[in-house]
């Protein structure tokens, strides 16, 4: 029996266009349930790596009544992770459309296989990461924690935490990898 060889040009979107919330609103309606479903998927298991980053970060911190602590934080520090992300999506979205032929050439062309074959395209995904990585810190330290009973230090840790391992590292994936 011969194999077939199918190739879904359609599907070659860089990859952090994947965690730009429009962009699931949009395959959820245009796949109706199979992309309602992964939307799901994908919401509740980023609430979950939250949960968890937060819990863990409390509990090394030796924080009294960690589950409680962390499940009162649970959706600002969910929604602080996808504003920073969003932000950042949005930040290499800009780059991907600006009308230069410099960045098409050297930084958002490589957007759509690999940043690797680009040093400029994948410093500037580094930078982005980087970014978002402070975004997150900021808001959960300014905003996400404070709704929790914690020391400046313990919120600084647990900001960092989560700043350090929530970042979309994503990002660094090879669009490629998608579609070929």
């Amino acid at each position: 029996m011969k194999k077939r060889s199918v190739t879904m040009y359609n599907l070659v979107v860089p990859t952090f266009i994947i965690l730009w919330p429009p962009v699931w609103f949009f395959l959820a309606a245009i796949d109706g349930l199979l992309g309602g479903a992964l939307l799901l998927v994908m919401l509740l298991g980023n609430l979950a790596v939250d949960w968890l980053v937060t819990a863990l970060a409390m509990r090394c911190q030796k924080v009294p009544q960690v589950k409680k602590q962390s499940l009162a934080v649970l959706v600002p520090v969910w929604l602080s992770g996808f504003a920073a992300d969003f932000l950042g999506s949005l930040l290499l979205f800009i780059v991907m459309v600006i009308e230069n032929e410099w960045i098409n050439d050297n930084i958002s062309n490589y957007f759509f296989n690999s940043i690797y074959e680009s040093p400029y395209a994948l410093v500037t995904v580094l930078l982005d990461i980087l970014f978002v990585g402070l975004l997150i810190y900021r808001f959960n330290m300014n905003w996400s924690l404070r709704l929790a009973d914690l020391t400046d230090q313990q919120r600084k840790r647990t900001a960092l935490t989560l700043a350090i391992l929530t970042a979309p590292y994503l990002f660094l994936l090879p669009t490629q990898w998608f579609y070929n």
